[in-house]
């Protein structure tokens, strides 16, 4: 596995798998199945800066995450995209 700097948010078990969240420095933020940690099983992509925070919805389905590029998004996991950005000033 590389040897990313990451932040660890949260473990959401839903489903068949144990998905946690992670936020990335290299822009992304990534979930692993916790139970099987050699690869990620999704990529997000969409922030233009180091990823700093990230969390799951109550319902498991969706995730917010905050970066350095100064917006927040909220992604819908099994879709793999940002529904909505907000940006700050």
């Amino acid at each position: 596995m590389r040897n990313w700097p990451l932040l660890v948010s949260s473990v959401y078990p839903s489903r068949d798998i144990f998905p946690i969240l992670l936020a990335s420095e290299d822009h992304n933020l990534y979930t692993f199945d916790i139970r099987r940690f050699e690869k990620p099983t999704a990529a997000y992509r969409g922030h233009t800066a180091a990823v700093m925070s990230c969390d799951w919805s109550p319902t498991g389905v969706e995730f917010v995450s905050g970066s350095w590029d100064r917006t927040v998004r909220i992604w819908n996991e099994p879709e793999r995209t940002s529904r909505d950005v907000y940006h700050a000033k």
